[in-house]
Parts: C-alpha cells; structure tokens; sequence
C-alpha cells in the first residue's frame, strides 16, 4: 500500500527565493525615495536662494533707476563691484538729491554658505552710515555692474551648500537698469 503525502507550504528554497525578490523590492523602493528627497532638499535649497537674489536685486534696480546720471559711479571694491548714487527726495523748483547710497559686497566673517572656502560675503545698502544686509553667500566675484550705453547691467550670484545633499547649488541673477534721472 502507497500512501499517499500531500505536502501544504513552501520549501526553504522557495521561502529564500521570495525573501530576496521582498528585499530587493523595499531595497529599489528606498533608494527611489532617498533620490527623491535629495531632488527635493537641493530644489528647495535652489528655491530660496533664486528667491533671495530676486529680492536683492529687485531692491537694488529699483532705487537705482531713480539715481541722478552725474552722481552714479562704479567702482571695484576687493574683487566684487560697488555702486554708489543718490536719489531724489522732494524737489523745491529742482530737484532735492539724498546723501549718498552704496550698494556692495562686504565679506562675510565665517563660512556662511558652507563650502569650506571663506570667500563669499554680504550684498549690504548703507546710507548716512545705516546699514542693511540685502543677502548673504555672495560668491567671490559675484556682484558686477557694467555700463552698457545708458544702462547699467547687473549681475547677482550666490551659493550655498544644501546641507542634506553636501552639494553647492547656486543662483545668478541679471538685470539691466536704465536710469530715469
């Protein structure tokens, strides 16, 4: 007499087989969201910075479209460029002219955008020895004015180290400024 065995389950094979297809699965499935969260942290890392060289730029075109054409000078100061002009504040049968504005890089005291380097510093405005910070991570060389007929073209670059990702991202950001003075 045979008896007949009918074996239910898998076998150690079969088990071992299903468990490495499982973990190469959640493995590619990691590895998809690690790549993702990178993408991310270095896009939003990106976005602030665009955002902080618009904003600085669009501060700086904005009072320089009004400056007086006689008093506007450029000038190079430790590699990054300096403008310096003046404004009108009334007019009193000609116009009333502000004390002098500069706009430039001051370097920065430590390694602000986290590179290793010390070599990026502070797009500040300063009036009658007022003071205020525009940006921060000004790359070395990366603020220039040119004059280009009767504009003056600007450009604005910064970087910073995405903490998550050890990459340096960056943003350059150019304008054009005609003076209406």
């Amino acid at each position: 007499m045979s008896a007949s065995f009918h074996r239910g389950g898998f076998t150690m094979t079969e088990l071992l087989i299903g468990l490495v297809v499982l973990c190469a699965l959640f493995g590619s499935v990691a590895l998809v969201q690690e790549s993702t969260m990178d993408s991310m942290s270095t896009s939003s890392t990106t976005g602030l910075l665009n955002e902080e060289a618009a904003r600085a730029m669009n501060i700086l075109s904005s009072e320089a479209r009004w400056a007086e054409s006689g008093s506007f000078l450029i000038t190079n100061q430790q590699g990054w460029a300096r403008l310096d002009f003046r404004v009108p504040v009334g007019y009193a049968g000609e116009p009333i002219w502000s004390s002098g504005i500069t706009y430039a890089v001051v370097p920065s005291s430590g390694d602000s955008n986290g590179d290793a380097v010390l070599d990026e510093g502070n797009l500040v405005r300063t009036q009658d020895d007022q003071t205020e910070v525009l940006c921060h991570d000004v790359v070395a060389g990366g603020f220039t004015a040119l004059p280009a007929g009767d504009n003056i073209k600007v450009q604005l670059s910064l970087a910073r180290l995405d903490r998550k990702t050890n990459r340096l991202v960056s943003s350059d950001v150019r304008t054009s400024i005609s003076s209406r003075n």
